[in-house]
């Protein structure tokens, strides 16, 4: 008797999944083709505060060790480290349609793993 209630149940829950299902997917085919520039827009601000505040910390931890080191010997890795990261960024722009996103994941895992280590 108990097995049967809770198939019973079951059965009602899927039905009713399904049903939402189909309805929360027509409202965000419907939405999103409204909302695609927004989206875009808020996307590409998202990424950038992130990456403007990343580079603010990076300021301000060579600021905080910057006393430690001779003023003339800081612009080289500042300089090499920018150059560096742009060339990085470039080739992640230009190869990121064909990269697979599994292979990138697995090998920037391994290099934080070495950096963390």
């Amino acid at each position: 008797v108990m097995i049967a209630i809770v198939c019973l149940s079951m059965g009602n829950i899927m039905a009713k999944t399904s049903k939402w299902e189909r309805k929360l997917k027509a409202e965000v085919n419907e939405e999103t083709s409204d909302k695609a520039l927004i989206s875009s827009k808020s996307i590409f601000f998202l990424t950038f505060t992130a990456v403007l505040r990343e580079g603010l910390e990076t300021i301000i931890f060579f600021v905080g060790i910057g006393g430690a080191y001779e003023l003339k010997s800081l612009p080289i890795p500042a300089i090499v480290g920018g150059v560096l990261g742009a060339v990085i960024g470039w080739g992640l722009y230009r190869l990121g349609n064909h990269l697979a996103i599994k292979i990138f994941f697995r090998v920037t895992m391994v290099i934080l793993v070495f950096i963390g280590a």
